[in-house]
């Protein structure tokens, strides 16, 4: 292949192909007499074998008079690599001076594959030449990266931005190998007018894949769907792995011949790894993962979720039928900074993700709702298994079923919060029978203004403020450590093992039975069950008449801290404040 260009002072690999025990092809690089690269075939001459691979240079021969060592480059689409490296003479550890001593060029440095980079000595060095090779790679991966503008050509090489194809054009090339990468130009690619592929999916693909948009902003790079008109999902994956980079996935619907992940499907063999960071999922559909649908079974997707928005995504079908997870199901991998914005869930469980990821960390749940009136199901998240949250804000999120959180029928799940913010929603946690029981621990919380709290487990170090506390099925708290309970309606506690350090004032009825294990707790009001009045006996325990609350601030925004002269102030035990 005469574009294979001169390797110069490099080897090459030699190699064989059988068929069986037989040897069939020997092939053998070599030099023409015009210094051209080809190959040799030993065994039949001429070759007859019309497929043509890429070469990668062997061991470094030292009959040039410069050495270097370079890194793969990554290319751009757009800009050559030219880099500079540390050039010394060979054998030699002195480096040399770019300008004074040597100039470079640089031969098919605008490709993926193999480059040159042509040593010229100067002044001291004149005469003396070097050519030292180096590898143009993809930024994404061990292959290479297919270019896409709006308004491409499908028969265009995708080779570069100069050469953008098509969206289909550079899928098609992409799925070529593993580990190739998709670019996509800023701009809205529009698939409303595109016949998708009989699996209800607009591309597929079995190979280990990247697709990245070009600015890396998701607001300038979108990918259009075709709705209920043309419902189907923009992309089924089977591949090892599947990165998405910087782009919106919108309007499109898993409602037809496939139903499962609206915008994406993970369909692999084995559980494949999916990593999305920067994107954009709204208004898409599907009866399972709305947005996404991470696998089946033992094959559910692992990998990493960051800084992504789901927006108005659904599990949606007619009637009551079953429906989960209104952006994300069964993504098994980490999910740290997303916000899931009015997602929903028809007929059943989590308005917005249903499974079990491995973390949930530093997100957002807003007006979240699952529809369904079942007390299994949730209006944020629901799974088989228990979930645990770090730093997350959770706001108005609604579900018939009175549940934002919950776990799975009979499962015991085990609900872990920490320094997390809850406003304005339902019930927090399901409680609703004997039979499917959730068990939720809060740590440095701030809880307002939610219409149901069914209690916890264990709270420690939180702040619970006008908030509707229910009492059923296991809802009585079990240890509290360090709180703080304000202006909330209904008993704020009963059915305690253990108090600690907890102020209780405005609600209800801040205590409603007495226990030699509440330690150093200040409160107004404490009823027997019997709604007769009843005094705390614990030690430090103290009955106030006004805690003087100080005035709401950006620390305190329902004014619950407490003024310098509050009798609330220095009366806890400070060795406990952490258990």
């Amino acid at each position: 292949d005469d574009t294979v260009g001169n390797y110069g002072s490099y080897k090459l690999y030699s190699f064989k192909i059988f068929d069986g025990e037989t040897l069939i092809h020997d092939f053998v690089p070599c030099k023409t007499d015009e210094g051209v690269v080809t190959l040799f075939d030993a065994v039949d001459s001429p070759a007859t074998l019309t497929t043509y691979g890429t070469f990668k240079p062997g061991d470094e021969v030292l009959d040039s008079d410069f050495a270097a060592t370079v890194e793969p480059q990554p290319f751009d689409g757009e800009h050559p690599c030219e880099p500079h490296p540390a050039i010394t003479l060979v054998g030699e550890t002195t480096v040399l001076t770019e300008g004074t001593d040597y100039t470079l060029t640089w031969s098919n440095n605008d490709r993926f594959g193999a480059a040159t980079i042509n040593v010229t000595g100067i002044n001291a060095y004149a005469g003396k030449t070097g050519q030292i090779s180096f590898r143009v790679v993809s930024p994404y991966g061990d292959g290479v990266v297919y270019y896409a503008k709006v308004g491409g050509d499908d028969a265009a090489t995708c080779a570069d931005w100069a050469n953008a194809g098509s969206l289909s054009a550079a899928m098609a090339k992409a799925a070529a190998s593993d580990g190739n990468a998709v670019a996509l130009d800023d701009g809205t690619f529009d698939l409303s007018g595109c016949e998708p592929l009989d699996s209800g999916s607009f591309f597929e693909t079995e190979r280990l894949l990247t697709i990245v948009s070009r600015g890396g902003d998701p607001e300038k790079c979108v990918v259009l769907g075709g709705g209920a008109d043309k419902p189907a999902r923009f992309l089924a994956a089977s591949g090892s792995g599947l990165t998405l980079l910087g782009v919106t996935l919108t309007n499109f619907q898993a409602m037809a011949t496939s139903t499962s992940g609206g915008a994406v499907l993970c369909n692999a063999s084995v559980a494949m790894t999916l990593n999305v960071s920067n994107c954009v999922f709204s208004g898409n559909a599907a009866y399972y993962g709305g947005a996404i649908h991470g696998g089946a079974d033992n094959r559910l997707a692992k990998g990493l979720m960051v800084d992504c928005s789901f927006v108005a995504d659904e599990a949606r079908r007619s009637g009551t039928d079953q429906t989960m997870g209104g952006a994300l199901y069964n993504f098994a991998g980490q999910i740290v900074g997303c916000r899931f914005e009015r997602c929903k869930s028809t007929g059943h469980r989590g308005g917005a993700i249903c499974g079990v990821p491995a973390l949930i960390s530093n997100c957002v749940f807003v007006a979240n709702h699952a529809q369904r009136a079942d007390h299994r199901y949730s209006g944020a998240v629901a799974g088989g298994g228990s979930f645990t949250f770090y730093n997350c804000v959770f706001s108005n999120n609604t579900s018939n079923s009175g549940n934002m959180i919950r776990g799975g029928d009979g499962s015991g799940a085990v609900h872990k919060l920490y320094d997390c913010q809850l406003f304005g929603n339902c019930q927090i946690c399901g409680y609703s029978s004997v039979e499917y029981p959730d068990y939720l621990y809060l740590y440095r919380c701030k809880v307002f203004q939610n219409t149901g709290i069914c209690g916890a487990t264990a709270s420690e170090n939180c702040l619970y403020v006008g908030n509707k506390i229910t009492s059923n099925y296991h809802a009585s708290w079990g240890k509290l450590y360090n709180c703080t309970f304000a202006n909330n309606v209904g008993t704020a506690m009963s059915g305690l093992s253990e108090c600690k350090n907890v102020l209780a004032f405005g609600n209800t009825v801040d205590f409603q039975q007495d226990s030699a294990k509440y330690t150093y707790c200040q409160y107004k009001t404490a009823k027997s069950q019997y709604n007769q009045d009843i005094v705390l006996t614990g030690v430090g325990c103290k009955q106030i008449a006004d805690p003087k609350f100080a005035d709401a601030d950006d620390l305190h925004p329902y004014g619950c801290g407490l003024k310098k002269r509050s009798p609330a102030v220095g009366a806890g035990d400070p060795s406990i404040w952490t258990v």
